[in-house]
């Protein structure tokens, strides 16, 4: 069996080092593989654009290759499911829980939230290829999150809420703590 997690949420909430952790806790216990949405954005020419304010859409499900993440999501979970241990396959991003045939991929799905100062804060320290421009995060990115988010709130079942401002062991020791229960 392929215990199939998904952790999404706000930009810059820890979903990557989240998942990176979990990978070295649990090396020696499970067979392990990881998919990134990061990974499926499309090209920058391929961005569409904000009629209203000029700024490429790069925080909505059209900005990356939804089909190609699903079939490589499908095509883990066929490997996986030929090993002869436990098998755990985390896909992590900003967007997983708004398309309903990935959402009916996961078995646990985890949400990380930040409030709007400290996202900002985050998201103004780290260095982005291509870089934000002025006035993304405030018009676009923090706006996107809210309104999937409330997609989520609304539609997703079985999603398991994380305080990204909370201690990172603490919040990695939750996850870990629900996964292990979850296979029990």
């Amino acid at each position: 069996m392929v215990l199939v997690i998904g952790i999404s949420g706000v930009t810059n909430g820890g979903k990557t080092s989240i998942t990176n952790e979990l990978k070295k806790r649990w090396k020696k216990q499970f067979v392990l593989h990881t998919v990134h949405q990061d990974d499926y954005y499309k090209d920058e020419a391929d961005i569409a654009v904000d009629p209203q304010n000029g700024l490429l859409q790069w925080d909505v499900p059209e900005a990356f290759h939804m089909v190609q993440m699903k079939a490589a999501i499908k095509e883990s979970i066929l490997k996986l499911e030929q090993s002869p241990s436990q098998t755990i396959l985390i896909v992590e991003g900003i967007l997983l829980f708004c398309d309903s045939d990935l959402n009916k991929m996961f078995d646990r799905r985890y949400f990380l939230t930040l409030p709007l100062d400290e996202a900002k804060l985050r998201r103004g320290n780290r260095v982005y290829e291509p870089p934000d421009v002025p006035g993304l995060f405030e018009k676009h990115v923090w706006p996107m999150y809210l309104h999937y988010k409330r997609q989520m709130e609304k539609y997703v079942e079985n999603v398991v809420i994380l305080d990204g401002t909370n201690d990172f062991k603490t919040v990695v020791d939750s996850v870990q703590s629900d996964v292990v229960q979850f296979l029990q």
